[in-house]
Parts: structure tokens; sequence; C-alpha cells
């Protein structure tokens, strides 16, 4: 939904949020839309293999056995267009090139970072454990650290980092919301981690010069940037989207019970979320920790400098702790994809349905900690022809 944020239209902002804040009242009372069950066909097990196969980590060989490392050949791991998704600008690739050399010099390892939000969107059915969008981005990034470690010989690695204890603040999630996602995130970290590249989840509040009350610290942040915001008048493009976003993400029944705003009550209080969420990824150590010192940057959107605009899966760019996954079925062979939680279509026209995946099998690290019991599926030409 649009949401406008010209002056000359505000009654309409104020509209917009009341219709956005009703709908998020009833997903929140009434779960999720009911989605048409996959009729069985011949080719179920042949979906559930392809899961399974997911669930599988395929290593590297040792880093011993990597000959004659080569930095161009490193630079061109890193930034390959199979797994980038718009061109790196000139600033970004001399930052990447930077940073490979001195990892090279100092024969240590490489190390990107991915800024996440570090929770499950309340609005998919899993919330708030991990879902197969997890797997399916792990997975996505595992094939590109491990095309990465054939050819650096110190180690590869991704690190998820967040900062913990403030989205009861910003989005009012419960608090308890957060180390469930925690753990069933760690748990596929360990899952697709090897002994050639690693996965892991980053508290900045546990490693880096943070405020020692970090809550009041963004709170304080928050506030000096609604002077800013104040001040243009919430209009553009930009506003728009973080209006929007936050309308998405807040949570009407959380940590607080927000159902009895008002309409103007309820655009208030996305507004005030719109700006937490500003003041948040403006954080200074957080920017400085991701891309100001020796790591690498990998963003799902474009936009972020310096940084490698990579993709979530093979077929998506989306953010996975906001989505639900689905198989699509392209020219007789299954990609995986992220979808929304209002997606109804894929981008080819087919329909979704669910997939029963409780007979495939998660490993024991990962046992319930994560909520793998369905994915949807994506037919080509319609609900019967999904598989």
């Amino acid at each position: 939904m649009k949401l406008c944020c010209e002056p000359r239209h505000a009654s309409l902002t104020v509209i917009g949020l009341a219709v956005l804040k009703n709908f998020s009242l009833s997903v929140a009372r009434l779960g999720s839309v009911a989605v048409s069950n996959l009729a069985a066909t011949s080719s179920e097990d042949g979906i559930r293999r392809f899961l399974q196969d997911t669930l599988a980590v395929t290593e590297t060989r040792s880093a011993r056995d990597v000959v004659h490392a080569d930095f161009n050949k490193v630079v061109g791991a890193v930034t390959t267009g199979r797994f980038r998704r718009s061109a790196l600008s000139d600033y970004s690739r001399a930052d990447v090139c930077r940073k490979i050399s001195e990892a090279f010099a100092d024969e240590r390892e490489l190390i990107f970072t991915v800024p996440f939000g570090c929770y499950k969107s309340w609005r998919i059915k899993s919330h708030p454990k991990p879902n197969w969008a997890e797997v399916f981005s792990l997975s996505y990034l595992a094939r590109y650290l491990d095309q990465i470690a054939l050819v650096y010989p110190f180690g590869v690695g991704i690190e998820f980092t967040h900062i913990s204890g403030v989205m009861d603040i910003v989005s009012n999630h419960d608090s308890a919301w957060e180390s469930v996602y925690v753990r069933g995130f760690e748990s596929l970290c360990a899952l697709f981690s090897t002994d050639e590249y690693r996965f892991s989840l980053v508290d900045l509040v546990d490693v880096g010069d943070m405020s020692s009350d970090h809550r009041a610290a963004l709170c304080r942040r928050a506030e000096e940037l609604e002077l800013v915001w104040d001040s243009r008048g919430d209009t553009g493009r930009d506003c728009e989207r973080k209006l929007a976003s936050a309308g998405r993400n807040l949570v009407p029944i959380g940590n607080a019970d927000l159902s009895g705003a008002s309409d103007a009550g309820w655009a208030r209080l996305v507004r005030r979320s719109a700006i937490l969420c500003d003041a948040l990824d403006g954080t200074e150590f957080r920017r400085t920790y991701n891309k100001f010192e020796h790591r690498i940057q990998l963003v799902f959107v474009k936009g972020p400098e310096p940084s490698i605009h990579i993709g979530s899966t093979e077929a998506s760019i989306g953010q996975f702790w906001v989505s639900d996954a689905a198989l699509e079925r392209r020219k007789g062979r299954f990609v995986r994809r992220l979808i929304g939680h209002t997606t109804k279509k894929s981008r080819t026209g087919g329909f979704l349905s669910e997939f029963d995946c409780s007979s495939v099998i998660a490993p024991s690290a990962v046992g319930n900690s994560c909520d793998l019991g369905f994915c949807f599926v994506v037919s080509e030409h319609g609900a019967q022809d999904a598989v």
C-alpha cells in the first residue's frame, strides 16, 4: 500500500496508516491467511529430496589444497556477478580490493558482515522462529563463501550483526521473541559452517564501544532525528518508504497493547517507530563495525556504500527475516525464492500453495529451534500445476 507523505495529502497519510493498522490487527488476531493445500502428485518426493539436499552442506577443499592463491582470483570470486545483484561503484570496488589485500598481507580470515534484524516478522507463520527462508539464504551464502574459499587460503566468514534488546522499543516486539529467534538462527549458522568457512551471529552490544545503556542512547538519538523529520515535513520517497516499513513491522499487540490507539494515534506510533529505525540504522559503532574497519559489508538492498549488493537466494534480494520461503519451478528445475507475507503470485504469475515438509528431517543440531514444517511451492500455470 502506498502511503502519501506530501503535506497537502496529510489526511491521506493518516487514512493509509489507519488501514494498515486495521490490517495488522486482523493478522494478529486471525493468523496467516489460508493458502490452498498442495494437491498430492508424484513430484512431492522430488520436492522433499530437494529440501533435504538444501539442508546438506558441501565442504570445499581444505585451505592447504589451495594452490597458487592469487589476489585477482579472490577479487573475482568476491565480486562475481553470479551472486552480485547490482554493479559495484568505484568506491565499493576500491574498498573491497583494499580489504582483500590487507587480509592477504596479514594472512588472516576474510570477514564479511550482513547487518540484519535478528527477528522473524510477526506477520510470518513461523514467527518468532526462523523458517525455510533462513535456510534458503544461508544455503545460497554458503555457495558464495564456498567459491571464495577455493581461492583464498586463510579462511572466510560471514558475521550477521545486530543490536540486541531494542526491538521492543522500536517495533513493540515481545521481549521474549528475540531469544527464540537467536537460538534457531545460531543452530542454522552452525549447520552451514564448515572447516573452510563459517557463519556467526554477532551482537554488537557485546563486542564494541557502545553506551552502557544503549537503549537510552537509541532514544536520545531518535529525539535528535525527530527534529530533522519535523524540519523537512515528512516529505519525499525516503520518508514514504520508512513509514511503510515501520507500519509493516510495528506490532499492535506485543510488548504493549497498542490496539486501542485511534487512527491518528496509530499514525503517530508508526512515525515514531520509523524514526527509531532511522536512529538504529545510523548507530555509529554499527556502521563502523560493519563496513569501515577490515570487514566487507554485504547487503540485500541497493544503495549502502561501501558494500556488495548480493542476492539472498538465486532468485531473490529480499530480507529473509521478514520473508517466507518458496520453491518455484523454472524450466524443469526448482529455484529457491523468498516471498513477503502479502505475496499472492510469483512474478511469472504462478499461484502459491503450501507444501507439507513434516517428512523432511531436520538435522539434530537444529531440532525444533526452527519451524521447517512447511514451505510454499509456486506453480507455473496455476494451483493444480504447482509441482
